[in-house]
């Protein structure tokens, strides 16, 4: 004997829309939670971040400059403004922050052949940086997961990460990776 239920259209509607919602939801859960089982990929992908905007920051026209300040004009008929360089500006740092994640997919995994501790560098070559390219796995699984942990860290820490760069903190990586967004700290056991 076959059973079967007819649905009304309005019934059926609702019930697709709440499965197609449901497999997405466990699509962006999947990814999120598979990334966030190892918290060394995201003290990999902080310390990739950081070393990405340092660079950016690093490579642009010093003597490009932007205005910044208010563009309304006070009592006196004057705009409050000044020109600071570009580089390491709120603007500039927004704009790196928007596509810094993509370069994850230029790291890979590399493990001391001594300790079996695992790190994570770059593959890619920027100008004339020399690579040192031994004990390294270069898969593609690599770069999803750390530009997932990156995406993951800006979605959470982004205004923080601007803020120190502004202020130009010394010791930028300890300050955030370790102590703001914490997935660098040392095991009790490493110290």
């Amino acid at each position: 004997m076959v059973w079967f239920y007819i649905f009304t259209e309005m019934e059926m509607n609702t019930f697709c829309c709440t499965i197609v919602i449901s497999l997405f939801n466990i699509l962006l859960q999947t990814d999120k939670v598979w990334a966030k089982r190892d918290p060394q990929i995201y003290c990999g992908a902080c310390t990739a971040l950081i070393d990405e905007i340092r660079y950016a920051i690093e490579t642009e026209d010093p003597r490009r400059k932007i205005d910044v300040g208010s563009f309304r004009i006070d009592p006196n008929g004057q705009r409050k403004h000044e020109t600071i360089p570009y580089a390491g500006s709120e603007t500039h740092l927004h704009e790196i922050v928007e596509t810094v994640c993509d370069k994850m997919t230029d790291y890979a995994v590399k493990t001391d052949p001594e300790t079996e501790k695992i790190s994570y560098v770059r593959f890619q070559a920027r100008g004339d940086e020399p690579l040192e390219l031994e004990h390294i796995s270069i898969t593609a699984e690599t770069g999803k997961k750390l530009k997932i942990a990156c995406g993951n860290i800006l979605e959470d820490f982004e205004d923080d990460i601007i803020e120190h760069f502004k202020a130009k903190t010394m010791n930028i990586h300890e300050e955030l990776c370790d102590n703001i967004i914490g997935y660098c700290r040392p095991n009790k056991d490493e110290l």
